[in-house]
């Protein structure tokens, strides 16, 4: 599952997308992954969606946003 977010960093406003595992319960938590695009990319590349939707089904919570 996809989740759009939005917080603040060193008074930045950051976006990114939270990818959740299907199983995931409210309130449970889980180990997660960042997931940081190279230089000339963004957090909606194919690699970078890629990979966080591996680590979703593998059971963990990743993060990819801009930086």
């Amino acid at each position: 599952m996809e989740q759009r977010v939005h917080f603040s960093s060193a008074g930045l406003q950051l976006a990114g997308i939270l990818h959740l595992p299907a199983d995931m319960k409210s309130g449970e938590r889980r180990p997660a992954f960042m997931v940081l695009h190279g230089f000339g990319s963004n957090k909606d590349s194919t690699t970078s969606r890629t990979v966080a939707e591996l680590f979703a089904a593998l059971g963990y919570v990743a993060l990819r946003f801009d930086m």
